[in-house]
C-alpha cells in the first residue's frame, strides 16, 4: 500500500515514514534512514518521524546520531 501511495506522490511524509518503520522492521536499516529522514524533512512539525528515525539509527548501532535527533 505505501508503494502504491509513493509512486503516486513520492514526497508523501506518511508514506515515507511508514515505509521507513516496516524497512527498520526488516533489518533495511539503510533504507529505513534514508526514508525516514526525508520524512523528516518534508514534515518537520510531525514529532514521531524523528522518534522513528532514532529508533532506527539506535538498531544501527548509531546512538550518537540517535541522540542528536532526539535533542
Amino acid at each position: 500500500a505505501y508503494h502504491f501511495v509513493l509512486a503516486r506522490q513520492p514526497e508523501h511524509p506518511r508514506g515515507l515514514a511508514l515505509l521507513g518503520v516496516l524497512g527498520r522492521d526488516a533489518g533495511a536499516l539503510a533504507d529505513s534512514q534514508q526514508l525516514l529522514e526525508r520524512a523528516c524533512q518534508l514534515d518537520p512539525d510531525n514529532g514521531q518521524w524523528p522518534l522513528e528515525l532514532a529508533n532506527t539509527l539506535q538498531a544501527a548501532q548509531q546512538l550518537d546520531q540517535a541522540l542528536a535527533v532526539l535533542e
